[in-house]
């Protein structure tokens, strides 16, 4: 994998891993969307990374759309996935 490649991947993992294990305020949300928009400005040339950002908003929006509030992962289990 080329290094610009693996940076992308491990800036958007990490936006994801900070707004993931918990449920997200209003606050929060507008945090995380920025922090996506910044990631994507930075990149904006890389494909890669503008296909990462959109799916990060989905992903998101996946969890909280009409008002959902997603299970939240336990660490060993994953009870998140719906397996036992």
């Amino acid at each position: 994998m080329p290094e610009q490649d693996e940076q992308i991947f491990g800036e958007i993992y990490n936006i994801y891993n900070k707004y993931r294990w918990h449920i997200l305020t209003e606050q929060e949300m507008i945090a995380l969307t920025n922090e996506i928009g910044a990631f994507a400005e930075l990149h904006r040339q890389n494909p890669l990374a503008y296909r990462l950002a959109c799916a990060m908003v989905d992903v998101f929006n996946d969890f909280y759309a009409g008002g959902k509030v997603p299970q939240i992962p336990d660490y060993i289990g994953r009870s998140d996935l719906g397996g036992s």
